[in-house]
């Protein structure tokens, strides 16, 4: 997944964001996902730049079941929701979850 991100993680990680993560020492994802999830729940952040959505893109092209076209037009939140969501069914499809 790192290799899909590199710059989504420049964008800060420590906004503070909802988590599921239920882990006693907080908060274990990751920082392109952490700004993903900043992007969903409408945290103050700046627009997606076009290398920001087409790392996106390039996510969701990979994983079965979702296309670029579904989410070509989408806004920088249904875009972020569009990847978590990918991510998830990703590690579902490996025996991961």
């Amino acid at each position: 997944m790192a290799r899909f991100f590199t710059q989504l993680a420049l964008l800060d990680p420590s906004v503070p964001v909802r988590c599921p993560c239920q882990y006693p020492h907080g908060c274990v994802c990751d920082g392109p996902e952490r700004v993903l999830r900043a992007y969903c729940y409408k945290v103050a952040m700046p627009p997606m730049t076009p290398a920001h959505r087409e790392e996106c893109l390039a996510w969701i092209e990979n994983v079965e079941g979702y296309t670029r076209a579904e989410y070509q037009e989408a806004s920088d939140q249904d875009l972020a929701r569009g990847v978590l969501h990918s991510m998830v069914d990703y590690a579902r499809d490996k025996g991961l979850l």
